[in-house]
């Protein structure tokens, strides 16, 4: 075992999931060791907590987690909060009007649970390029008759803005252009067409040290995993960043060390190289 790992960190879909969304034995058993030798093991999804899977957050190993790209990270063993960075609600709306002006399909979340205006969830055939997306937005956004007008009428903060472009090569184009648009905010992906926008400080590296420092870890102690462009932050924070094989071409160039697909059981290989 490398004694110097004390946390890990990994996204889920593409890294610790397979394609099948499968959480397997091999990689329960190597983080179940792992967690036995004293390392911290940490979901960190782009999802809210209330839809990640149960199978997953129902371990008796996973004591903390990142959600909603570190727009809130949660010690769930004491319940509450680590941190809370949200958008507030006027800049969420300027955001919204301005995707409306877009040839594009979007989703805000709040108060941890995702929603969609009735009008794109109905259309979401046009914007789903896999089976994956299609059943996660239909079992998991809740439609809403006017998404801006539910955020007025919740008047808080927002957690996450998400939207899809049906073409992923203009994917890169928007991405500059809110960026160009909302300095103040993080513009990030994690699959093949969308683009999820959070509060500047809700960044899984910003996550991931700020988690480090409640737990009294040096994040050079720290390994983390991932295959999406919202991954890159905390390859960077980490100690050691893994970039599954099957990653996005950009976070290759973030990551220390790349380890076989998700569907080789990559995450359970390199814990198993490295911390048992």
């Amino acid at each position: 075992m490398d004694r110097n790992i004390r946390l890990i960190a990994t996204d889920l879909d593409g890294t610790l999931l397979n394609t099948r969304k499968e959480f397997t034995q091999r990689t329960i058993d190597a983080i179940r060791r792992a967690v036995a030798n004293g390392v911290v093991f940490v979901p960190a999804t782009g999802r809210a907590v209330s839809v990640v899977p149960d199978y997953i957050k129902g371990h008796d190993f996973v004591r903390h987690i990142i959600t909603l790209n570190g727009a809130r990270s949660i010690d769930l063993e004491k319940g509450r909060d680590i941190a809370v960075n949200e958008i507030d609600p006027q800049t969420a709306l300027a955001v919204m009007e301005t995707l409306d002006g877009l040839p594009v399909y979007y989703e805000c979340c709040f108060a941890n649970k995702n929603r969609m205006g009735a009008a794109h969830h109905a259309r979401v055939t046009e914007f789903a390029l896999d089976e994956d997306t299609l059943t996660m937005v239909r079992r998991e956004r809740e439609p809403v008759p006017d998404l801006k007008q539910a955020v007025k009428n919740y008047g808080g903060s927002v957690q996450k803005i998400q939207f899809y472009v049906t073409d992923p090569a203009e994917k890169p184009r928007y991405m500059a252009r809110m960026r160009a648009l909302f300095p103040g905010l993080s513009v990030a992906s994690s699959t093949i067409n969308n683009i999820e926008i959070t509060h500047k400080k809700a960044n899984k590296g910003d996550a991931v040290l700020l988690l480090c420092s409640y737990l009294g870890i040096d994040p050079a102690q720290a390994m983390t995993f991932g295959d999406g462009l919202n991954d890159i932050p905390m390859l960077r924070a980490a100690g050691i960043g893994v970039a599954m094989a099957n990653a996005e071409p950009d976070v290759f160039a973030a990551a220390d060390r790349v380890a076989p697909s998700c569907d080789e059981e990559g995450v359970a290989r390199v814990i198993e190289a490295l911390c048992l």
